[in-house]
């Protein structure tokens, strides 16, 4: 099970947060079945995000350094927009 939610500092619009409920703090903890259920989440949200924001495409990072906790974030790109330079704005 996971939970998605808007970034509280976003780098675009429609930037969202997803998280595992279950407790870990890399990719590596979860499960082969955890982690495909983790992806399939994030191809969910992706299709919802192009839907609303009319996107090119979704950027991901994966996370798990800055909060103990694995979070993947998923970013709204424009044409032309790289998530390395959004990214980089933000920190």
């Amino acid at each position: 099970m996971h939970i998605a939610f808007t970034d509280a500092h976003p780098v675009t619009i429609g930037h969202t947060l997803l998280i595992p409920k279950q407790h870990a703090e890399s990719l590596e903890e979860l499960s082969e079945t955890e982690h495909t259920a983790l992806f399939q989440s994030v191809r969910q949200v992706s299709t919802l995000l192009k839907e609303q924001y009319a996107c090119n495409k979704i950027g991901l990072v994966v996370e798990g350094t800055s909060v103990a906790h694995l979070h993947i974030h998923l970013i709204p790109l424009q044409q032309g927009e790289t998530i390395n330079g959004l990214v980089n704005k933000k920190h």
